[in-house]
């Protein structure tokens, strides 16, 4: 067995036996070995994030940072009974992560042990009761609520965050103090700065260059979440992005069926799964105005970035009901 395997099956029977043993209410004392029960829990629920025991391959998902802590608590906290309440479920992510100082782990020298000893104070310290900077150096993409409900509170919902490059989400944290800092003393902070040189363009805590929203094709204004339209109630995670563009021609068309209609929606998004040629059948004078705004690059995008989001109104994202606002 590899090292590899053997670090993550080891860290599972870690986090079972200190972790979820201890949870209230998740393991049933009457029914046979309990470490057994909790180490098939944590591998079922890891095994919905494409991790598997015996696969090799998979660990690396959570050993080189791929799986990330909001998607190990999505099915951890909120997925099929039982779920682990959110604090517990902080202390076996630490364990299954790695995060965890192993206990016969030695520490070189006297530097080592100071910063040591001052990351468990903080840790240990409530996300209210830390100085700005280290708030602003443990925000991210995949920080903690606390960390970024705490970060948004400071900040008044100001936009204070600036990165380093547009094509980053590695936070500019000299910067964003500075803009913080600056925040408490006046009302507006402009959106876009100059600071020795550079231009930054500040976001509000939450909001990253990276991520680009995806647009529901059937409700223009509602946003997808993992492919899932709360609108309309149809998920799209399995419908392709030209797919996604005939349909959005289909309702600019007004040719979609209402909303409430839940068998038209369903079988709507059944026919994209298939593919274009299915939809086109299904849908032949749409057909034809699809093929005229594809030869002209017309077809509508429904990618939306934070701006778009931002912005609200100006740009019918804000009402997930507003009207068949074209945007070819």
């Amino acid at each position: 067995m590899s090292n590899q395997v053997k670090s993550m099956v080891e860290r599972v029977a870690q986090a079972a036996s200190e972790v979820l043993l201890n949870a209230p209410g998740l393991i049933d004392h009457d029914q046979g070995d309990r470490i057994e029960q909790a180490e098939k829990l944590i591998w079922e629920r890891l095994g919905e994030l494409g991790i598997s025991k015996e696969s090799v391959d998979s660990h690396s998902l959570i050993n080189d940072g791929y799986c990330k802590e909001g998607d190990a608590r999505h099915v951890f906290c909120e997925g099929n009974p039982p779920v682990l309440p959110v604090p517990w479920f902080r202390k076996l992510w630490s364990v299954l992560s790695g995060q965890t100082v192993s206990s016969d782990s030695s520490i070189g020298d006297s530097g080592t042990v100071a910063s040591a000893i001052e990351n468990a104070f903080t840790k240990n310290r409530p996300v209210s009761q830390w100085g700005d900077k280290e708030l602003v150096e443990s925000y991210g993409i995949d920080c903690s609520t606390e960390i970024q409900d705490e970060f948004s509170k400071r900040s008044k919902e100001q936009a204070v965050v600036a990165f380093k490059d547009e094509n980053s989400d590695e936070v500019d944290v000299e910067v964003t103090l500075d803009v913080l800092r600056q925040s408490r003393r006046r009302r507006n902070i402009p959106k876009t700065i100059r600071k020795d040189g550079k231009v930054y363009r500040l976001m509000e805590v939450g909001q990253f260059p990276s991520v680009v929203y995806e647009e529901s094709p059937l409700v223009p204004g509602s946003l997808l979440l993992n492919g899932y339209c709360e609108a309309s109630q149809a998920d799209f995670s399995d419908v392709g992005n030209r797919e996604r563009q005939f349909i959005r021609v289909v309702v600019d068309e007004g040719e979609a069926p209402d909303i409430d209609n839940r068998m038209s929606i369903v079988g709507i998004v059944s026919t994209a799964e298939k593919g274009i040629s299915e939809l086109e059948k299904l849908f032949p004078n749409v057909a034809i105005k699809f093929r005229e705004l594809d030869k002209t690059d017309g077809l509508p995008s429904l990618k939306r970035s934070n701006e778009d989001v931002s912005n609200g109104n100006s740009s019918g994202i804000a009402d997930p009901l507003s009207g068949n606002n074209r945007r070819y």
